[in-house]
């Protein structure tokens, strides 16, 4: 079995004395490293996003400093960095309501400083004696984040192969320039509904909204001028308008991304 890596801790307190005795503590116990001090919460935010402290030692109430705990792990919570810390609450603070709110916020343990045996010391040692569990909860994170985002990029993968099987049934030429921008325009309306496709593909490729919309009307254009009617029925089965005899590109990209999004 591998030997465990030092706890890297992140200490966000705003009382000196404290900050002082437990970096002094730190720095004489093993298998504890602090990784960082600060009395603002957003530089601790930027600490937790940077640096991926296995725990944080946490004021609730940051008076001498910037911000406060709360404010802290609520953007934690809807940020969801890459090693979730173990968060240990040391306060003065007794509302029980405040307490509750920390908790639901992600607090794992509150230590409250009133009490008889509390000393900035005590709060590394509580921190030492729960290091194979934070790290082992730690490692299971990671692996968790890595198998989401390897099944995102896979499902991506599989969901660009279907966008492009459907172009070459409809006979979209890969010749044409706009066959890139329908396909972008298509995954775009799936991921965010609404008409502004264009500008997003246009930015994207640096490009004009006017050249891209040209460019993807030329594509649509050449493959029912090119392809049997009969064959485009089958594979465009929306109504089109006689007088043009082909769809426009709204139509056209909003019918792809409904039709593969309920093949989906």
């Amino acid at each position: 079995m591998t030997e465990q890596k030092d706890l890297k801790v992140l200490l966000v307190e705003d009382d000196p004395e404290a900050c002082k005795a437990i970096s002094v503590y730190t720095d004489k116990t093993d298998g504890v490293r602090l990784i960082g001090v600060t009395n603002n919460a957003d530089r601790a935010f930027d600490y937790v996003r940077d640096y991926l402290p296995d725990a944080v030692i946490l004021d609730m109430e940051l008076h001498k400093g910037s911000g406060n705990g709360l404010s802290l792990m609520q953007r934690m919570c809807e940020t969801k960095p890459a090693i979730l810390p173990y968060i240990l609450i040391t306060t003065n603070n007794t509302s029980q309501i405040t307490h509750e709110m920390a908790r639901e916020l992600g607090a794992d343990f509150i230590m409250s400083k009133y009490q008889r045996d509390y000393t900035p010391e005590s709060v590394i040692d509580f921190l030492k004696s729960m290091k194979s569990v934070i790290q082992r909860r730690n490692r299971r994170h990671v692996l968790a984040t890595e198998l989401e985002y390897e099944e995102r990029i896979e499902n991506e993968k599989k969901l660009l192969r279907k966008v492009n099987s459907e172009m070459d049934l409809i006979g979209i030429s890969h010749k044409h320039t706009g066959r890139r921008y329908l396909i972008e325009a298509i995954l775009r309306i799936m991921d965010a509904p609404g008409p502004n496709y264009s500008k997003f593909v246009a930015q994207k490729f640096t490009k004009t909204e006017e050249s891209v919309e040209r460019a993807m009307q030329v594509a649509v254009s050449a493959a029912w001028k090119r392809n049997a009617i009969e064959d485009l029925r089958q594979h465009y089965t929306a109504r089109i308008n006689p007088s043009k005899g082909m769809p426009t590109v709204s139509e056209f990209v909003n019918f792809f991304a409904d039709k593969i999004k309920n093949d989906w």
